[in-house]
């Protein structure tokens, strides 16, 4: 549930806002006459969201590098295993001859 103080509060309860934001662990959401207006959050909560944020940033940016990716079944190169079933990636990232010495091995 979200903490929502007036905005007024902030000037006359300063510190029992900044306990709520530490106790907490949460942002106290602000308001001005009964609308949003301002967030307020500990630095270590901050740091956290910031985090999250540039995790899911490199996570858009592997998975629009993994759509790029082509992958050859060990069939279509003319390889055979009863155990394994080889995989080459094929992408414009990694030279072609660390390419070449790429294989994931899928049990059966």
């Amino acid at each position: 549930m979200p903490i929502i103080k007036s905005i007024s509060s902030l000037r006359n309860k300063t510190r029992d806002i900044a306990s709520l934001c530490h106790e907490q662990d949460k942002p106290v959401y602000l308001t001005t006459n009964g609308e949003g207006d301002l967030v307020v959050m500990s630095i270590e909560h901050y740091a956290k969201l910031k985090a999250r944020v540039e995790l899911f940033e490199k996570l858009a940016v592997a998975q629009a590098q993994a759509s790029k990716i082509t992958f050859l079944s060990s069939e279509s190169v003319g390889l055979n295993s009863e155990k394994t079933t080889e995989l080459f990636a094929l992408t414009p990232y990694m030279p072609q001859s660390r390419l070449n010495s790429l294989q994931f091995h899928l049990f059966s």
